[in-house]
């Protein structure tokens, strides 16, 4: 008789896409299915019913299947979520709590995790990616958005109220900018990139690659909006560690993990920002790739084990 496996069912829930997938113990993802969420932020999954469909989609292909058995379920969000709940709709129009539409779906005794989509991402790569074997982590996901996550001895810190994921909402080093009157997010997250680019010229661009492309083409103004952007991001990484003392900075999310120029070049200003700092840490991108905020989840459960 075939041996049963447990599996975690880990959701990792974006703005443009929900993906789900089911986790073995060690880690292994044995499959996954994805559907599309997009819309405005504020307003993407009305209800979270694409979340339940995944979910039931996930339960379905665990029904068929008689050598797996569900152990545990473990959720990321792109919002402020503390204690299990989610404390804010910046990206997501819920209306119940997803414990509470989860509840419904699996076993009574079946453990259910919900956490933000970057503490999902740090403790991937601090179990299983760039991170594993360090003491003291800082992960920080650049991408359309800028957030971060502390994760000291495997354990991500929430903080109080959940919102220790906070790292764009820093202001802008006066060494960058001495008039910018926003925060960081604003000034150097792809959508702020983009959005820069488009109040200085008038070229209404969504995208941070078609900044880089400008650049590429020899667009000044493009240009300097890249350059400043990275130098704010290697000011406010060089801060952090300053803080912080981590053994390792990781960065995560889609610019973060690019060999764009951006991400070189936002490297090269954290290096010259800590080259005082005697065994200063090293930066280094990500190693999970997309598959990180999924496997953070199944981590989150407490379940898994490199």
């Amino acid at each position: 008789m075939d041996a049963v496996s447990e599996v975690i069912l880990a959701l990792d829930i974006g703005g443009t896409k929900a993906l789900g997938g089911l986790v073995g113990l060690d880690g292994t993802i044995l499959s996954t299915r994805e559907f599309p969420t997009g819309g405005t932020p504020g307003q993407i999954d009305p209800g979270l019913t694409v979340v339940q469909r995944l979910a039931e989609t996930l339960l379905d292909d665990i029904s068929r299947t008689s050598d797996v058995r569900l152990t545990a379920v473990g959720a990321g969000f792109p919002e402020y979520v503390g204690g299990g709940l989610l404390r804010s709709r910046e990206v997501l129009d819920w209306t119940d709590q997803p414990a509470d539409l989860l509840r419904n779906l699996v076993p009574a005794e079946t453990p259910i995790t919900i956490e933000s989509d970057v503490r999902c991402g740090a403790l991937a790569e601090a179990h299983f990616g760039a991170g594993r074997g360090k003491n003291l982590v800082v992960y920080v996901s650049w991408g359309t958005g800028i957030s971060w996550t502390l994760v000291q001895h495997g354990i991500a810190l929430a903080g109080r109220r959940g919102e220790a994921i906070g790292f764009g909402e820093l202001a802008v080093s006066a060494r960058v900018s001495t008039d910018w009157t926003g925060n960081l997010e604003q000034f150097a997250s792809g959508k702020g990139i983009a959005n820069r680019y488009s109040a200085l010229t008038g070229a209404q661009v969504t995208e941070t690659r078609n900044v880089i492309d400008q650049a590429t083409e020899g667009d000044r103004v493009a240009a300097s909006v890249l350059d400043t952007a990275a130098e704010a991001i290697g000011e406010a990484l060089s801060s952090v560690v300053s803080l912080v003392d981590p053994d390792l900075v990781i960065l995560g999310g889609g610019i973060g993990v690019s060999n764009s120029s951006l991400r070189r070049t936002a490297g090269l200003h954290f290096a010259n920002a800590v080259s005082e700092h005697p065994d200063l840490p090293r930066l280094v991108n990500g190693e999970l790739g997309t598959r990180a905020g999924l496997l953070g989840a199944a981590v989150a459960t407490g379940r898994t084990s490199p």
